[in-house]
């Protein structure tokens, strides 16, 4: 864990070769998004050249789970309608949403 608060940069890598999230501990470096293919494979790996070229330290990648992120409208319907939950309600709600 250690690692991880000496960190500035924390990623939660995507399945899709992007990422579902970006925290920083300072101010957010304008720099780390320029020039970036987004939605590409090739998203997270960009981004964590770009961290180490302008000095930022990032922690592990395995700090979080590697998920499903949310690119697309189709994205978040099967995101919502696979979703781990009994809550028909939520289903059905992405249901009326999505369809």
């Amino acid at each position: 864990m250690q690692l991880v608060w000496n960190s500035l940069v924390v990623i939660g890598p995507a399945v899709d070769g992007g990422y579902y999230l970006l925290g920083c501990r300072e101010q957010v470096h304008a720099q780390l998004f320029e020039d970036i293919e987004w939605s590409t494979p090739n998203v997270l790996a960009a981004t964590l050249s770009r961290a180490a070229a302008i000095g930022l330290s990032v922690a592990p990648l395995d700090t979080l789970p590697r998920l499903q992120d949310i690119d697309t409208a189709e994205d978040l319907r099967s995101w919502l309608l696979n979703a781990e939950s009994d809550a028909s309600t939520v289903r059905s709600l992405a249901e009326a949403l999505l369809c």
